[in-house]
């Protein structure tokens, strides 16, 4: 339940990309933590905390990786091992790859041991971007040919082409900038709107990110009630490339 755009902000300079990603989650969920930084393996990076598992939906790092996770509600749910941590704690095991070539065997590796729940994975590492699909201890890479990816636990397959055709409506042909298009709500069509309200479900961040040759800068949104975004506060971190 959660949507990722990217773009490239200067055609002449490709390793510049920004990222845009909201998260959707039950409205009985403990709110997460903003980001933070940490330090693993001798490299430091940036991600905010979902507090009931400790594992994140994104996170980015001093090496210029970053890499994003939304549930996939395509491929039914395996049954995996008792002990297989969330789909979060993935993200952080891959946060302190050195480069994308690092975390791709990371990630095969990890696919080889636990048995996660199906889910989209996207890496960014300067102009390169790679998208994999994976659940139940397999996983393979996927083509890419938009930079707008979608979830959506309710009426899956109508709720995300329904996204898509926005994107490319409001995005590709109308000129809107991603954080713009991250806080719009189709009056009428907010259960399937990016910034989305249901009974019990809603989008309760927005996460943005921009990695140049210089730094990471990542700005967090909490959602405070089922209004907008750009109400509640804003959390920026930067941590410099190493």
């Amino acid at each position: 339940m959660c949507t990722v755009t990217w773009r490239y902000p200067e055609p002449e300079n490709p390793s510049v990309v920004e990222v845009c990603f909201n998260r959707d989650e039950r409205k009985s969920r403990a709110q997460a933590e903003p980001p933070q930084r940490f330090e693993a393996e001798g490299v430091s990076y940036l991600c905010p905390i979902d507090p009931a598992r400790e594992g994140t939906w994104i996170a980015g790092n001093a090496c210029g990786l970053l890499v994003a996770l939304l549930n996939d509600y395509h491929a039914p749910c395996p049954a995996g091992k008792p002990e297989a941590p969330s789909r979060g704690y993935l993200v952080r095991r891959l946060a302190p790859s050195l480069s994308m070539d690092d975390a791709i065997e990371r990630l095969q590796v990890e696919m080889a041991e636990r048995a996660y729940p199906p889910f989209t994975l996207l890496m960014w590492e300067g102009a390169r971007v790679c998208q994999w699909r994976g659940g139940g201890g397999n996983v393979e890479a996927q083509t890419s040919t938009t930079p707008f990816v979608t979830s959506s636990s309710w009426e899956t397959t109508r709720v995300e082409a329904w996204r898509l055709a926005q994107y490319e409506d409001l995005v590709e042909r109308g000129g809107w900038d991603l954080e713009r298009f991250h806080q719009h709500a189709v009056s009428g069509e907010e259960a399937s709107s990016v910034l989305v309200t249901r009974d019990r479900t809603q989008t309760v961040s927005l996460t943005s990110c921009r990695i140049d040759a210089e730094a990471l800068t990542m700005r967090y949104r909490p959602r405070e009630t089922s209004g907008d975004l750009a109400s509640g506060s804003t959390h920026v971190l930067s941590l410099r490339r190493s």
